[in-house]
């Protein structure tokens, strides 16, 4: 008899949250089997997908408006999906509270937010968001950034410290690297900055990149982060193996 395997290719979750009661199928005929036959299980991270999900709002008296651009995971209603999205929301409407209260004052009159996905394809998401508001009598908007890292295997955020050995403290060491490279690649001169001092405060704005660890310093520049991209192979002496990094070392020797 023939045998038939059927291929479940997505499940498609709305951002309002219900789910689909359907799913698209593909079939393929097989030749005879004793056994069942069976696909392998995909990641939960191949099950989804990262959307961007617009939000824009004006009002007057005062006048302002809020343009958002929200990264939204889709296509599982996996409860780490979920807490993904949960904490992005957080990130997201905890800007917004502060916007909100400088327009109860008059004060505020644009707010602008979007962001880039760092990492590979992968089950880490490290998102950088830009987040631009601009308030009265302000000649430009300001210029923030916030870091959100998450393992979508394990289905929580990653701190720093999750990437390194615990017998090791990061700080000086990334602090070093970027102290030298940043007036390099941005012509800067940091005389004088304690930006670069290795305390947590200055190094809280990081992100998992492809070839390198990327810091955003809070050296201010304005319109840009100023990132700094510290290679996976000038670190691998303090990366714990079995952390979020251990892949990055054992593929970039």
């Amino acid at each position: 008899a023939d045998v038939f395997l059927f291929l479940d290719l997505e499940s498609v979750e709305r951002f309002s949250g219900t789910q689909s009661n359907s799913s698209d199928f593909v079939g393929f005929r097989c030749a005879d089997s004793p056994s069942r036959i069976e696909s392998p299980a995909l990641s939960l991270y191949q099950q989804v997908k990262l959307v961007t999900v617009p939000f824009s709002e004006t009002g007057k008296s005062p006048d302002y408006s809020i343009d958002l651009q929200v990264p939204v995971l889709q296509g599982s209603s996996d409860p780490r999906v979920a807490k993904f999205n949960q904490g992005v929301d957080a990130i997201v409407q905890g800007q917004l509270a502060i916007f909100r209260q400088r327009i109860a004052n008059g004060s505020a009159q644009m707010m602008y937010l979007n962001y880039e996905l760092k990492s590979p394809p992968g089950k880490i998401y490290s998102i950088l968001f830009n987040i631009q508001p601009q308030y009265a009598g302000a000649g430009h908007p300001a210029y923030n950034w916030i870091s959100y890292n998450f393992d979508l295997e394990t289905g929580q955020e990653i701190s720093l410290g999750q990437l390194f050995l615990s017998t090791v403290n990061p700080l000086p060491i990334i602090a070093d690297y970027t102290k030298v490279e940043f007036p390099k690649k941005w012509g800067r001169d940091i005389t004088g900055s304690s930006a670069f001092d290795p305390i947590p405060e200055n190094f809280s704005i990081w992100n998992i990149g492809t070839d390198g660890l990327e810091i955003t310093p809070m050296e201010y520049l304005m319109g840009n982060p100023g990132t700094i991209a510290i290679p996976y192979s000038a670190l691998k002496d303090i990366i714990d193996p079995a952390g979020p990094l251990g892949l990055f070392i054992s593929s970039n020797p």
